[in-house]
């Protein structure tokens, strides 16, 4: 394991998930990295008395030359190698059924690297984000240090929160320092839906 997957996986274990994890169902998470990253965009795996569950991370930073806080989940769609981004997995899943994780989680920091403190996290189902992809496109296209060869395409989290008919996302925000983020009141009704081996009261079928 390089030391930036190290750095990545220690913010995401440390940082993140104690604050994302009861309202997933809690347990502890596992880092897996590797072939599963490459092939299927999983980065963890999710345990807890129920049974398991795949996730993807991403960790990101409020660079002050950008200019203003996000409120996104990004996705590469395109690399300099060539090789599939998290774009093409998301959509490859919604066609063929392939393999991909269950649950997206996206959180910004004060700092680069998941180091600082933890600021916004929203977190949101795979499939969810590929259909609304397909369904409405980009919000933004933002075009990363172009020697680099990435673009990212953004969704803004106010969108599929207004897009209550089909697209629920939890939302933890306004977190400063040494606060946590809270999660937002609107977002208690979904928390039923994302608990993994949730009993819920309601007729929603429970993903995982």
């Amino acid at each position: 394991m390089s030391d930036e997957y190290s750095k990545w996986s220690q913010a995401c274990a440390d940082a993140v998930w104690p604050i994302v994890s009861e309202a997933l169902g809690g347990g502890e998470i596992k880092v897996e990295g590797g072939l599963f990253d490459r092939c299927c965009d999983i980065d963890a795996v999710q345990m807890n008395h129920v049974g398991s569950r795949s996730l993807s991370l991403r960790v990101q930073w409020d660079n002050p030359m950008w200019g203003k806080e996000f409120h996104t989940f990004t996705v590469r769609y395109k690399n300099k190698s060539g090789r599939p981004t998290e774009h093409d997995k998301i959509l490859a899943a919604l066609d063929s059924g392939t393999m991909l994780s269950s649950i997206r989680i996206h959180c910004y920091t004060s700092r680069p690297r998941g180091r600082g403190f933890v600021k916004r996290i929203a977190v949101a189902w795979t499939l969810d984000l590929g259909r609304y992809y397909r369904l409405l496109g980009y919000d933004d296209i933002k075009k990363v240090r172009k020697e680099d060869g990435k673009e990212l395409g953004a969704i803004l989290w106010h969108r599929m929160i207004n897009d209550i008919g089909a697209y629920h996302i939890l939302v933890w925000l306004d977190g400063t320092e040494p606060d946590q983020p809270c999660l937002k009141p609107y977002c208690q009704r979904w928390i039923d839906e994302f608990t993994l081996g949730a009993a819920t009261e309601s007729d929603v079928t429970v993903k995982a």
